[in-house]
């Protein structure tokens, strides 16, 4: 662990905002063994604040475990309302302690917002410089996460300049928990059960060939005029792709690119047959031939990702990668007109600090202008302000830099995005793990 242990407090005050991760990482970091933490909401934050306390609670860690976690409600937006309830929560501790003892309260207040953080500073400040302690000594630790440097800023007393320390792999937490204290779920399939993520790439081998055809133009013409002409109209009725059975029955002819089409039959363990067969099996990784008939119209793209991240996750210590997370958020008020949606098409996390990827072949530059600015708001929304986002496309070299300048325009100048078209497809793994590396540096 970092330095950031010297400032462990014996309570730590934690106001809760609209995203639990920066409060679940000051909790894991910022507590001495058998302190407490006290999490100041609202009416609107109390569940966030139960999932986060939650969360804590089975993180913590079991050689030096926390003494308690207390929730105490604020009306958000009064000033008087937050320094009272914090006072009186001070208040309430130190007369519980001895007063030989050296108290020491922190307030983490990157997670709540600008009423609660101030006006808890404000008070916090005013109480450990009270001269009604009673000789008791009081010490005040203010700190926030800084999602910039993926550090931890400490200002040890007031009016000194903040001491930084990196903490990007000191707290890690999984998609997972991630969701579950957001209060989300995974989305249901037909059957009710849970969709969960896909960790191993289909067809890897046909992948790697695929990204390579796709980074010449002359070869993805080649590939586009096959899934037109060939694939697409023995596939699909209309918008909609043809029944189970029907598809298993089917068998058409070969991409004219010979190194593709025999680095897919030897992998689908088709090398003597004449035409692909779409009844592939599950030896393949599809359980569906609809699932592949997918994959070829364009999905083999999260699987070229998912590749690229794991061959780089132990490089750059990354603890999960997955592709096809479709997550569901339930309604506040119950009714499932309200419930929302929505969906990654690949993600890693490394420590606490969410990569979103969203992948598609079309080179649309409208489409990937949209793609790319939702990505970027659902990242953080789930990964706050740590979050990064990139777009993995077939758009032409000249365009990558002004539609990452264009969605940077709408999201902000910090905001961590990136594009990789088509120049990228064939070195996808080097230029994804140069990024990744880059936007998770400390300092």
């Amino acid at each position: 662990m970092s330095n950031v242990h010297n400032y462990q407090v014996d309570h730590l005050l934690l106001p809760v905002g609209s995203n639990p991760l920066p409060n679940a990482v000051a909790g894991k970091l910022l507590v001495a063994a058998g302190g407490m933490i006290t999490l100041i909401h609202s009416k609107d934050t109390y569940a966030l604040a139960e999932r986060l306390e939650a969360w804590l609670k089975s993180a913590g860690d079991s050689a030096a475990p926390l003494a308690r976690i207390d929730l105490a409600e604020v009306k958000e937006s009064d000033a008087g309302s937050v320094y009272r309830r914090v006072e009186k929560v001070l208040d309430d501790y130190a007369s519980k302690m001895k007063q030989t003892e050296r108290v020491r309260v922190g307030l983490h207040y990157t997670g709540g917002t600008k009423v609660m953080s101030v006006h808890a500073y404000r008070a916090l400040e005013n109480w450990a410089r009270s001269t009604e302690n009673q000789g008791q000594e009081r010490e005040a630790i203010f700190s926030y996460l800084d999602a910039r440097t993926l550090s931890m800023r400490i200002e040890e007393i007031p009016g000194r300049d903040m001491l930084s320390y990196p903490v990007s792999l000191e707290v890690k937490i999984s998609i997972e928990e991630l969701l579950k204290m957001h209060g989300w779920q995974w989305h249901l399939d037909k059957r009710g059960k849970p969709q969960k993520p896909v960790t191993t790439p289909m067809l890897p081998e046909s992948t790697a060939a695929l990204r390579a055809v796709h980074s010449i133009n002359t070869e993805r013409k080649i590939w586009t005029d096959w899934l037109s002409q060939e694939l697409l109209p023995a596939t699909q009725k209309g918008d909609h792709w043809k029944k189970e059975t029907q598809l298993q029955e089917l068998a058409i002819p070969w991409p004219g690119l010979p190194a593709l089409s025999e680095t897919m039959r030897n992998e689908l363990g088709q090398s003597g047959s004449d035409k692909l067969n779409l009844k592939v099996g599950k030896v393949s990784g599809f359980e569906k031939a609809v699932d592949f008939c997918k994959w070829l119209n364009g999905t083999w793209l999260e699987s070229a990702v998912l590749s690229s991240l794991q061959s780089c996750s132990k490089e750059l210590q990354l603890q999960e990668c997955c592709t096809n997370l479709h997550i569901k958020i339930p309604a506040r008020d119950g009714k499932k007109e309200n419930e929302g949606e929505f969906e990654f098409d690949a993600v890693a996390i490394r420590g606490y600090q969410l990569f979103a990827f969203s992948c598609t072949t079309t080179d649309k530059t409208g489409l990937l202008k949209q793609k790319l600015f939702e990505l970027s708001i659902r990242a953080r929304q789930m990964g706050g302000d740590e979050a990064c986002a990139a777009l993995v496309c077939c758009v032409e070299p000249n365009k990558v830099d002004k539609l990452e300048q264009e969605v940077r325009h709408e999201i902000g100048p910090e905001g961590r995005i990136r594009v990789f078209g088509r120049e990228q497809l064939a070195n996808l793994s080097q230029h994804v793990a140069n990024w990744i590396s880059e936007q998770s540096k400390e300092g």
